[in-house]
């Protein structure tokens, strides 16, 4: 069998030359987003292409596409390049599907391909115009701040995937935030946090979502704001998963947080001082040890019941939860996880269960 090798893949003296090799790629990009290459090394790359799977029938391909991509930034940091490019801007240019992504050296030399996906949905604008529906399936890329504005609804279907950038906002002012089955997170690759998303008006309703990679997982913090977070999961937010204030009057039940391990001074659920009515009901907030975190800082009167805090175990005064005031109240406690009552919270494998101003039990 005869073997082809491209000349470009050789140097003056028939040696074959290094590939560059990709080390991490976004799996899934949609229409005009701007995503991270990451390479193993440093070495120089000047730009990236987009080749289409074959589809030949009768000697005809009908899916022979090649598209460039400008590279409009590189760096380089830890002994590694990070390119940024810009995905096809429509349909039109790319048809939704598989596609092979190839970074090229200065010489021409290409790595070997990374498979990535293009998925409808887009990048969105600074303010929702218009009521919409993101269907499932989609993917919305968020560069900035997203605001969904007063007398505007988002309802995110199940499968919806909402991808920010770094320090990227999804903000509730004044208008509707229904999701039911969507992830909210970062870029998989060369991304810090996002901020989290913002209420600080209107209503949010989130059922079976994941929230993840964000500074702040969610927060309400307006007088007239407010909603119900249902069980959700939470999960690599840096400082805090659910944070409510200035009034807001918030539902959370049987939401899952997992603290990051390697966190300092995180916390499961925080009702601030101003916060208004709270419930927080039926949750499971896993510490991970993780240095000076608690599972619950509750500084206002708030409803409490049926939560299993555990973990906060860290010898850096980790507390299951930590009361700022006297006159806020916790159904009794038990530590049998094996016959647990709707009722009761349960806090197990704490350095200190529950913490009451200089008084802990």
């Amino acid at each position: 069998a005869a073997i082809y090798r491209p000349p470009y893949l050789f140097d003056s003296n028939g040696n074959q030359q290094t590939q560059p090799t990709i080390d991490c790629i976004e799996p899934t990009v949609t229409y005009g987003q701007v995503f991270t290459v990451v390479m193993a090394d440093t070495t120089t790359i000047t730009r990236c292409s987009l080749i289409r799977p074959s589809s030949v029938t009768h000697g005809f391909n009908q899916e022979q596409r090649y598209l460039s991509l400008a590279v409009t930034s590189s760096t380089v940091s830890g002994g590694k390049r990070y390119l940024k490019g810009t995905a096809p801007s429509s349909k039109d240019l790319a048809p939704r599907g598989n596609y092979l992504l190839f970074a090229m050296k200065w010489n021409g030399v290409p790595s070997i391909a990374q498979w990535v996906e293009i998925v409808p949905g887009g990048t969105v604008p600074d303010t929702l115009a218009v009521s919409q529906t993101w269907a499932a399936g989609q993917l919305h890329y968020v560069p900035d701040t997203f605001i969904i504005p007063t007398g505007k609804t988002l309802n995110l279907q199940s499968g919806t995937h909402v991808v920010c950038a770094d320090s990227a906002t999804f903000k509730v002012q004044g208008g509707t935030l229904v999701a039911t089955g969507a992830t909210f997170r970062a870029p998989t690759c060369g991304s810090d946090e996002w901020a989290g998303i913002r209420v600080v008006s209107g209503t949010a309703i989130l059922t079976s979502c994941v929230i993840k990679d964000a500074e702040i997982g969610i927060s309400f913090s307006g007088g007239s704001g407010g909603g119900t977070v249902t069980s959700c999961r939470f999960s690599s937010n840096s400082t805090v998963d659910i944070r409510i204030n200035n009034g807001a009057i918030i539902t959370a039940t049987s939401d899952t947080m997992d603290c990051p391990s390697g966190a300092t001074n995180h916390v499961g659920v925080e009702i601030g001082s101003s916060a208004g009515t709270t419930t927080v009901k039926n949750c499971v907030i896993n510490g991970s040890s993780a240095s000076g975190s608690k599972g619950i800082y509750c500084a206002a009167m708030a409803t409490l019941l049926g939560n299993h805090v555990y973990n906060f175990n860290n010898s850096s005064n980790g507390k299951g939860i930590e009361f700022a005031l006297s006159d806020s109240t916790i159904v009794p406690i038990i530590d049998n996880p094996a016959s647990p009552d709707t009722n009761h919270t349960i806090i197990a494998g704490c350095r200190t269960g529950v913490y009451v101003g200089s008084y802990s039990r």
